[in-house]
C-alpha cells in the first residue's frame, strides 16, 4: 500500500522537513506528491527524548539499547517515560521480526493507560489492516475520526478501510469530509472520483451486463471481472476460437461518442505496432468490445498497493514507460491518460501502454471543452482542454512516477531527483523532454 508506506515513513519522522518557501519548485518527486494534501506532515514533528524506555543497564553499568519489545514493556512499566516516536519504531520493528500479534497487545496496553498517541495509533492500524484484521482497526481509529477530534489520514485510512469492505456510503461520507476541511487533498479526491465512477458504472452497467451475457454465448467466455472505470468494464476472457485468454474491454453506454472512443482506442496502438504498447487482438462492434493482450502480472498500481519493490526496480520499470511513451510520440500521438493503472507489466519485466480511449495526434484540439482524462495526473494546460502536445504526457508520467518511488526501498539520487520534480512543472515548456529523462534514468540504474 504505497500511500500508507509513505505515511509509516512519517511517522517515522524520515524524509520529512520543513515547508519549501513559497514559490520555490519541490526537491523530489515526493514534495510532489505530497504537495496536493499536505499528508501525515503535521504528525511527523519531533517528539521529546525518551525516559530510559529505550535503554537497559549493561555490564558493568553500561547503558544499551533496548530491543523493541523492552522498549514498549518499559513504557508500559512507567507510562510517564512514554516516547511516541519509540513506540512507533518498536512497534514496526516487531511486526518486521515476525512478531506483530506482540506488538500490537503492547501498544494496545499503552493505549489503556489514557495516552495520547495518534502517531502509534496509525501505525497500529496499518499493522492491523496488513493481518487482515479491518474491525480492530477500525477501533484503534475510531477516536481520531471523531467531530471532536477529526484527523485527516486517520480519516483517509478509515474510508479506505470501508471502501475495501464495500461499505461506500460511510467511505464517501469521509472522503468528503476530508475534503470540506482541505479541498486540496489529492487522495481524497482521487479516491472518492473513483468510488463515484464505479457508483456511476453500477447505476448504468446495463450495457456491459447485457454484453457480458451475449459474450458468454459466443466467442469469448468470461472468467472473471478484472476492473471497471468510468467507461467500461475489463473481464478476463477465453477466446474459444484461438484458445488464448485476452483482457476483454466492453463499455458501459454504446453511443456515438463510445463508438468514436472504441475506434481511437483501437486504432491508436495499431498504428505505433511497439513492443512497449498493449496489442489489440479483435473489436467487436455489435457488443461495443474490443480484445487486447492479456498481461497476467497486473498494472504499476498493483505493484504500488502490493509494495515490497526496491529502487532498481521502480526505476527500470519508469525507464520502461518512458521509452514506450517516446516510441507514441514518434507514431505523432499524445496519450493523454498516463497513469499506474494504464501501465500493465509484462513478465519481463517491461512496461507496457494502454488504454488510448482519448489519444490525440500532436496538436489536435479535444473535440470538446471539457478537459478528458483522469483529473489527478492532468497537467494544467489539459484541464483547460488545451490542443495536444507530449509535454501533458510527461507530467503525468511524472505523477505516476512520484507515486511509484515513494514506496521504493531505496533512496533516488539527488540529480535525478531533480529532474523528476522537473516533470510537474506548470509550464510545458520547463518540462524536460522524454529523452533527458530517460538520460537521467539510465544514468541511476544499475550498471550490468
Amino acid at each position: 500500500m504505497s500511500f500508507w508506506q509513505r505515511v509509516r515513513q512519517a511517522l517515522r519522522g524520515e524524509g520529512v522537513g520543513d515547508e519549501p518557501p513559497a514559490g520555490a519548485e519541490p526537491s523530489g518527486p515526493q514534495a510532489e506528491v505530497e504537495a496536493g494534501g499536505g499528508y501525515a506532515a503535521h504528525h511527523a514533528a519531533a517528539q521529546p527524548a525518551s525516559s530510559g524506555a529505550g535503554t537497559r543497564p549493561g555490564r558493568a553499568g553500561a547503558v544499551v539499547p533496548a530491543g523493541p519489545e523492552d522498549v514498549l514493556r518499559g513504557m508500559n512499566n512507567h507510562p510517564a517515560s512514554f516516547d511516541e516516536g519509540a513506540a512507533v519504531t518498536a512497534l514496526e520493528r516487531l511486526e518486521a521480526e515476525g512478531r506483530a500479534g506482540s506488538a500490537l497487545s503492547l501498544a494496545a496496553a499503552l493505549l489503556l493507560h489514557g495516552v495520547q498517541a495518534p502517531r502509534l495509533r496509525l501505525a497500529m492500524a496499518e499493522v492491523y489492516c496488513a493481518r487482515a484484521q479491518d474491525a480492530e482497526a477500525l477501533d484503534v481509529l475510531a477516536p481520531l475520526v471523531s467531530d471532536a477530534s477529526f484527523d485527516a489520514l486517520a480519516a483517509q485510512l478509515t474510508a479506505e478501510i470501508h471502501e475495501r469492505r464495500g461499505r461506500n456510503a460511510e467511505a464517501r461520507q469521509l472522503y468528503e469530509a476530508i475534503l470540506a476541511r482541505d479541498v486540496g487533498h489529492a487522495r481524497a479526491s482521487s479516491k472518492l472520483e473513483r468510488l463515484v465512477e464505479r457508483e456511476r458504472a453500477a447505476a448504468t452497467g446495463g450495457a456491459t451486463l447485457a454484453a457480458e451475457g451475449a459474450l458468454s454465448q459466443g466467442r469469448y467466455r468470461i472468467e472473471q471481472e478484472l476492473g471497471r472505470g468510468g467507461a467500461g468494464t475489463v473481464f478476463l476472457a477465453r477466446d474459444t476460437r484461438l484458445d488464448r485468454r485476452v483482457a476483454l474491454k466492453v463499455y458501459h453506454r454504446q453511443g456515438r461518442a463510445e463508438w468514436e472512443r472504441l475506434l481511437v482506442e483501437v486504432r491508436t496502438p495499431a498504428r505505433i505496432e511497439h513492443p512497449l504498447v498493449c496489442r489489440v487482438l479483435d473489436l467487436d462492434a455489435q457488443l461495443f468490445a474490443v480484445a487486447l493482450e492479456y498481461l497476467p502480472s497486473g498494472s504499476v498500481r498493483t505493484l504500488i498497493d502490493r509494495g515490497g519493490y526496491d529502487l532498481p526496480r521502480a526505476l527500470a520499470l519508469l525507464h520502461s514507460a518512458a521509452v514506450g511513451l517516446a516510441a507514441v510520440h514518434a507514431a505523432g500521438f499524445v496519450h493523454r491518460d498516463v497513469k499506474p493503472s494504464n501501465l500493465l507489466l509484462r513478465d519481463d519485466g517491461r512496461v507496457v501502454l494502454t488504454d488510448f480511449g482519448i489519444a490525440l495526434p500532436i496538436g489536435a484540439a479535444p473535440s470538446g471543452a471539457a478537459a478528458e482524462g483522469t483529473r489527478q495526473y492532468m497537467p494544467p494546460e489539459q484541464l483547460a482542454a488545451a490542443p495536444a502536445q507530449p509535454a501533458a504526457d510527461v507530467f503525468a508520467w511524472g505523477r505516476a512516477a512520484a507515486e511509484l518511488l515513494a514506496p521504493a526501498q531505496g533512496s533516488v539520487p539527488k540529480p535525478l531527483a531533480s529532474l523528476l520534480a522537473a516533470t510537474l512543472r506548470e509550464s510545458p515548456a520547463a518540462r524536460p523532454s522524454l529523452a533527458q529523462v530517460m538520460a537521467g534514468l539510465e544514468d541511476a540504474l544499475p550498471r550490468g
